[in-house]
């Protein structure tokens, strides 16, 4: 009787932190990793969505209980609606992690109510 060998690699789970950090070279990401090292945040992940105007991170924020991971969304918009927060809260989830959503625009108001309801959403600007 023949053996059957699979053709295919098994499935291997990939994390969402990778070992490497590519280093994204706008204007917009340069200011973001600036600010998030000024504050002490580790970046262990990024990737740029639309240059120069938004970019995900995964990040680690130092506590006083240890290193807690946030999917972080950063935005260089003039208005952020409650859509973008919306948008990044859902991508969040996915990744299964709290939100930091940096931005250098204002919120509206619908988008401020959003936050005030969401649980672990922050929204901050830069």
């Amino acid at each position: 009787m023949q053996e059957l060998t699979p053709k295919t690699k098994p499935y291997e789970r990939q994390g969402i932190i990778s070992e490497t950090k590519p280093a994204l070279s706008d204007a917009f990401s340069k200011t973001i990793a600036a600010y998030l090292t000024k504050k002490g945040v580790t970046i262990l992940n990024e990737s740029s969505v639309k240059r120069n105007a938004e970019n995900d991170y995964v990040i680690s924020i130092p506590t006083t209980v240890g290193k807690v991971h946030y999917y972080c969304k950063a935005a260089n918009k003039k208005r952020i609606s409650d859509a973008d927060i919306s948008k990044a809260y859902v991508e969040g989830q996915l990744h299964k992690l709290p939100v930091l959503y940096l931005h250098t625009g204002e919120l509206t108001p619908k988008a401020k109510q959003l936050l005030a309801d969401l649980k672990g959403v922050t929204a901050t600007k830069l």
